[in-house]
């Protein structure tokens, strides 16, 4: 039975002491849109941090294998680390089953690197080596997006394109890119909420494309 996979992120509480500093675009000379750009570019550098293996955090985790399922969310790190303690059980698990494969959308570039990363960031021994984490050898991970792009990234689409394109799933309200004005909010039922939505907007669209080995 195969397991999809999907996680949240937001910029780690440490990420700005990391960052290049900002600068104002050349021959910028009114200190006013000196700092206004300043404040632009920082604002866009923590933006990707939450995207960045050491700069991020896990804010949700969450699995399902089309029957049952979870989302945990992680308002600190120690309920980052018991998300993740978590996982990798249920990742352990799986390796002992049949022919076990883990589904997810740009799962080998996004989740499963941070995942990794998180891990030994925060004590938690995962259930793969540094070299099983690189992109080509993960042998028992479906990617869609390598899939529905046959490995081209020229042909790169979002999740949110197949879902509508192709009518698989309702129109998620939330996107990821809102997640981490959730967090600041403390809106962590709408965080686990858009986890939950992704999770199955993935394993219809895993259906559809025919890489789908669940039980339903």
């Amino acid at each position: 039975m195969d397991l999809c996979i999907d996680i949240e992120t937001a910029a780690h509480p440490d990420a700005a002491q990391y960052l290049p500093p900002a600068t104002p675009r050349k021959g910028t000379k009114d200190p006013d849109k000196q700092a206004a750009q300043i404040e632009e570019k920082e604002a866009a550098l923590l933006a990707g941090a939450a995207l960045d293996p050491d700069l991020c955090r896990i804010v949700c985790l969450g699995w399902d294998d089309g029957i049952s399922g979870a989302s945990l969310t992680c308002r600190d790190e120690g309920e980052e680390r018991a998300a993740l303690v978590s996982f990798w059980t249920i990742w352990t698990n799986r390796l002992e089953g049949i022919a076990p494969r883990i589904v997810g959308y740009n799962v080998k570039a996004f989740d499963i690197p941070i995942l990794f990363r998180r891990s030994l960031a925060l004590g938690v021994r995962p259930s793969l080596t540094t070299s099983a984490t690189h992109r080509y050898r993960m042998d028992i991970v479906v990617d869609l997006l390598e899939v529905l792009s046959g490995g081209n990234p020229a042909h790169w689409r979002s999740l949110g394109f197949y879902l509508k394109r192709y009518g698989l799933a309702p129109e998620d309200p939330i996107s990821g890119a809102q997640i981490p004005d959730l967090v600041e909010a403390g809106d962590w039922d709408a965080i686990r909420a858009h986890n939950a939505a992704d999770l199955s907007a993935t394993i219809a669209l895993a259906k559809w494309a025919g890489e789908w080995r669940g039980a339903v």
